[in-house]
């Protein structure tokens, strides 16, 4: 009888790449025949190397659940195969086209920006105007989103599409896609759900780049209330990085004149 590939690694189904990972290592550590005498070892050895292959891979995770989830109401595989293209390809356009055009011209933390970014795609969708191309402030500002943010397919049923959550301790987002809830929702063909992947994935995107400035959830609408809150967030801060450069410019300043005091007074 096949194993649950989770069950074999120990790890829940909404496991991110690097849980999956983290969970591998260590009992690749634990069960290596040339590390453990046992005579069990290399037979569980093998299981977890299968188990991690299986879940390692984006493409055989999705075909598994396919094979596994569809008796029990979960969508097939191929829409789980066809799902799983969508949110690499929406991936690509968002951090690589969109989201650098929109944070080129940001100011302060880009709360501005992003909350702009989430109404251009509330008003064309998944197609809005093709920006021009991303200046190198709004690359190095995406590299450094991308860095802090994990996005991974959930196989499960959710009530939202797209969830995001920080886990605890951490300065990382989990951006969670649920392929459950876009089967529910009749998106069958690959056009319809490649648009929607990219949308929901751009909105969420933008919810938490807005959401680390304070600016209320962008979910249900963009109004003009808040982007004046967005712009007022980035003012803000924009303030405080003045008068701190102020000040240190004034502490660098004096400890110069102590300096030169002191030299004259030789």
């Amino acid at each position: 009888m096949e194993q649950d590939p989770y069950e074999v690694l120990g790890v829940a189904r909404d496991a991110t790449a690097e849980e999956i990972k983290k969970a591998y290592r260590a009992l690749a550590r634990k069960w290596h025949p040339d590390r453990n005498p046992a005579p069990e070892a290399e037979a569980t050895f093998k299981r977890v190397a299968a188990a991690f292959e299986t879940l390692s891979d984006p493409h055989a995770r999705a075909r598994w659940h396919g094979a596994h989830d569809a008796s029990r109401g979960g969508p097939p595989r191929r829409f789980l195969e066809e799902f799983t293209d969508a949110v690499e390809r929406a991936e690509g356009l968002v951090f690589g086209l969109w989201l650098p055009a929109a944070l080129g011209e940001a100011r302060g933390r880009g709360a501005e920006a992003a909350v702009r970014f989430a109404a251009a795609i509330l008003k064309h969708g998944a197609t809005p105007p093709q920006p021009p191309e991303a200046a190198a402030a709004g690359r190095r500002r995406t590299r450094r989103f991308t860095r802090r943010v994990t996005v991974h397919i959930v196989y499960g049923p959710a009530w939202s599409p797209v969830q995001a959550h920080r886990p605890y301790g951490t300065q990382r987002w989990q951006i969670a896609l649920y392929p459950q809830a876009f089967w529910e929702a009749g998106l069958r063909e690959a056009v319809a759900l490649d648009r929607a992947v990219a949308e929901r994935l751009a909105l969420q995107v933008a919810a938490l780049l807005a959401a680390e400035a304070g600016v209320p959830h962008l979910a249900h609408g963009v109004s003009e209330r808040t982007i004046a809150a967005a712009r007022e967030a980035d003012d803000a801060l924009l303030a405080r990085r003045l008068r701190n450069r102020l000040f240190w410019g004034l502490v660098v300043l004096a400890c110069l004149c102590l300096l030169y005091a002191g030299f004259v007074h030789l």
